[in-house]
């Protein structure tokens, strides 16, 4: 991961978590509230079809899209969270082998379900792959790899596009599941599915795999950069800074109970998540984060956010927002501005000032880094500046990045 990505994901989690640390305002929160944001858009199949294919109820628990620097960054990510391998059945593989694979100029997007009362989880991925020869490559590996190590291993080619699926069986926390898994290839697109049947045995056939994977080629798009709504473009960040962005990348999730899902990741991590975070951030984030954070982390619905560097300047800029349930912008506004004034962890290393009534600034006093918060209705919007460009930045222009991405969310 780069340096300006560590720093962005250091500034963004230290921010988030710092806030869900203040029981007296989780305390206000509104309770029993199910009314979410809208879902950004991800092309992904409908819960429908995935009632109507596999039978049970599903809802939706996550659903995001990357494009740009953000799919290999993603990555090197998972690096750093300690995902150095993966385990498919019986064969492991080093995520770094997916570097030379994933080209940085491609999109991908993801989404997981769970089927009502059982628990049960659907995860579906695409990625867009911008060469169709190494493509294609990827796919008979990955099908060679399947048919070795999976039971019912079966493929074919549905409509002219590719594919292989099987099932396997992996003890998880003591309990045997059956996780079904299938790839298809469309074009230039790689899709993946992989279901934890364990409680759905019985109503899960290939035939209806097959059928959820047929109607994602379905609502696959054309375009190989997909860029989600309520979000800034990068046309108006050089607009509003005049400065070309010489990178950029892109992502964009909404998400339902976040913190219970954080706390299940680190049941199934069996080690501390706390420990993970110091890890990445370097801050000791356990000061931050406790029990009631989780339900308070339960209230954000959806993050998006963009960035770039200008080269010449070494100026790296990032723009988005943070969407929450009801009222609770609000609650996370004033935690903001009491954290990083009253809590010596943070004001050790972190100054604040207004800008007007509805942002202010947070710089890292330690590095050239500044961090500007507005306030807009449901919205937490964020604006991140970093490098030695930073002097030449002027407030108008934080103001006008704020602003452009307060339009995108109307």
């Amino acid at each position: 991961m780069s340096s300006t990505t560590r720093k962005i994901l250091t500034v963004v989690v230290v921010t988030v978590v710092a806030v869900a640390s203040i029981s007296y305002f989780y305390s206000q929160l509104p309770q029993n509230n199910s009314n979410q944001l809208p879902i950004k858009g991800v092309s992904m199949i409908t819960i429908q079809e995935i009632n109507q294919s596999i039978g049970g109820s599903w809802t939706t628990l996550i659903s995001g899209e990357g494009g740009n620097t953000f799919t290999t960054n993603f990555l090197n990510l998972l690096g750093v969270f300690g995902y150095q391998n993966l385990t498919i059945a019986n064969f492991t593989f080093a995520i770094s082998s997916l570097e030379s694979i994933i080209p940085a100029a491609t999109d991908a997007g993801s989404t997981t379900f769970e089927e009502n009362g059982t628990g049960s989880t659907l995860v579906g991925a695409y990625v867009y792959i911008k060469n169709v020869t190494l493509e294609q490559e990827l796919y008979l590996n990955l099908s060679s790899i399947a048919k070795t190590n999976l039971t019912g291993y079966t493929n074919g080619t549905p409509s002219g596009s590719a594919y292989f699926m099987g099932w396997y069986n992996q003890t998880i926390n003591g309990t045997l599941n059956r996780i079904f898994l299938e790839a298809g290839m469309d074009g230039n697109y790689l899709v993946l599915f992989t279901l934890d049947s364990t409680h759905l045995s019985s109503s899960v056939t290939n035939a209806g795999m097959l059928r959820i994977l047929v109607d994602e080629f379905g609502t696959l798009p054309s375009s190989s950069i997909i860029y989600p709504p309520y979000m800034i473009t990068t046309g108006q960040i050089t607009s509003d800074m005049g400065l070309s962005l010489d990178t950029y990348g892109f992502m964009a999730f909404n998400v339902t109970n976040l913190g219970s899902i954080i706390e299940n990741l680190d049941s199934l991590a069996n080690n501390s998540l706390l420990s993970t975070l110091d890890n990445v951030s370097g801050y000791n984030l356990s000061l931050y984060l406790n029990s009631s954070s989780v339900g308070y982390l339960n209230y954000l619905s959806s993050i998006s956010l963009v960035e770039g560097t200008n080269i010449s300047t070494n100026l790296s800029i990032a723009v988005g927002s943070v969407g929450t349930l009801d009222l609770t912008s609000s609650l996370i506004w004033i935690g903001l501005n009491y954290e990083f004034t009253h809590n010596s962890n943070l004001s050790s290393n972190f100054t604040t000032k207004s800008i007007n009534k509805t942002i202010f600034e947070i710089t890292y006093i330690h590095e050239n880094i500044s961090f500007a918060v507005a306030l807009d209705g449901g919205f937490i919007v964020f604006v991140y500046l970093a490098g030695p460009g930073l002097a030449g930045v002027s407030q108008t222009e934080i103001v006008s990045l704020v602003s452009s991405e307060e339009s995108s969310l109307q």
